[in-house]
């Protein structure tokens, strides 16, 4: 993971929680601290649904301090709705070095999907994404797949 970090160009952070994302800031802020010359992209929901953090939260807690841009999702599904994913968030998504995706439904979708490499944090709340990933049900884990 850090060998990835620390020669990636450009970094995608897909959050999830709104409760989270004050940590979210923080890891950020350490990433950037890492590799300060990676362009490090913040990724929130278009529109709330359930917890998931928005651009209002983001902008919120100022996270323009930490990232140097914020994309959000454009619309309010759970994870991503893969027939309007805004085009930006398209080419960032191909043009990123690195994903790091939060929570489980970003998982759900991004696992489905074929960029790499990509890390999840996420907490193993169900079987059958703790079986996806190898791993036991509820725990903490970051699993990256390159």
């Amino acid at each position: 993971f850090k060998k990835i970090l620390s020669n990636a160009k450009k970094a995608l952070f897909v959050a999830d929680n709104c409760g989270e994302i004050v940590f979210d800031k923080i890891l950020c802020r350490e990433i950037k601290r890492f590799n300060p010359d990676v362009e490090l992209i913040l990724v929130v929901r278009g529109e709330p649904i359930l917890s998931d953090a928005t651009r209002e939260d983001a902008e919120k807690l100022r996270f323009e301090e930490v990232v140097d841009g914020i994309l959000d999702t454009g619309t309010f599904a759970v994870g991503l709705d893969l027939d309007n994913i805004p085009e930006d968030l398209q080419k960032n998504l191909r043009e990123a070095d690195i994903i790091i995706c939060k929570g489980m439904a970003n998982y759900e979708v991004f696992s489905e999907l074929n960029y790499k490499p990509i890390a999840y944090l996420l907490r193993t709340k169900c079987t059958a994404v703790a079986r996806s990933m190898g791993l036991k049900t509820g725990i903490n884990a970051l699993k990256i797949y390159f």
